[in-house]
C-alpha cells in the first residue's frame, strides 16, 4: 500500500478493452450491483449517483452527490465518491477515485486503481479499510471475472474468494 490516505491497486484484464465500453460497463456492473445507475450533465460537470439502498433515507441510499472529474479518452477518468453511511461523520466529504487504462497487448489491458484523499483520523482509516477491502476483494475482481469470463450471475455468485486484491 503506498500511504494511509491512498487505496492503490494494479491489474491487468485478458480482455482489450475500449474506453467508452469500459467507462459504461463500470458504471452500470456498479449499478447492478446496486439496482440504480444516474449521470445528469451539470454546469460544472457531471453529476452521478449509484443508489445501494434506493428505499433508504437520502443520504444514506448509496454514492449520492458524486461528481465525474475527468474523462480523458481513452485512458482516464475519475469521479468523487463518499464513506458508506455507517460512517455517518464523513458522508458529506468526498474522495477521489481514478481509473487509468493502459493497453499493453491487442488482448491485455492494464488497469491503474486510484482512490486518494483519506484523512488521518480514525473515522478516514475506518472509511479506507472498509474500501480496500469494497474495491479490492469486490468490486474489481467481480469486474474482471466478468469481462474476462461472461457476465456475473447475481443469484449464483462464483467464489472469487482467491481472486482479491488485497490480503489484510
Amino acid at each position: 500500500m503506498r500511504s494511509l490516505t491512498e487505496i492503490y491497486f494494479g491489474l491487468k484484464f485478458h480482455f482489450k478493452i475500449d474506453f467508452r465500453f469500459f467507462f459504461f460497463f463500470f458504471f452500470f456492473f456498479l449499478g447492478i450491483v446496486g439496482g440504480e445507475f444516474q449521470v445528469k450533465p451539470k454546469r460544472l460537470g457531471l453529476s452521478m449517483k449509484i443508489l445501494f439502498n434506493p428505499s433508504a433515507p437520502i443520504g444514506e441510499r448509496g454514492a449520492e452527490g458524486m461528481r465525474i472529474l475527468v474523462i480523458d479518452k481513452p485512458n482516464l477518468f475519475g469521479f468523487t465518491w463518499n464513506s458508506p453511511p455507517t460512517i455517518p461523520k464523513l458522508r458529506g466529504q468526498r474522495t477521489a477515485v481514478f481509473i487509468y487504462l493502459e493497453s499493453i497487448s491487442e488482448k491485455i489491458t492494464k488497469l491503474t486503481f486510484i482512490n486518494n484523499g483519506y484523512g488521518l483520523s480514525s473515522e478516514w482509516q475506518e472509511s479506507r479499510n472498509y474500501f480496500l477491502n469494497a474495491w479490492g476483494n469486490v468490486v474489481l475482481p467481480r469486474l474482471k471475472y466478468s469481462l474476462e469470463n461472461k457476465p456475473m450471475d447475481w443469484e449464483h455468485m462464483p467464489d472469487l474468494s482467491k481472486n482479491g486484491l488485497y490480503k489484510k
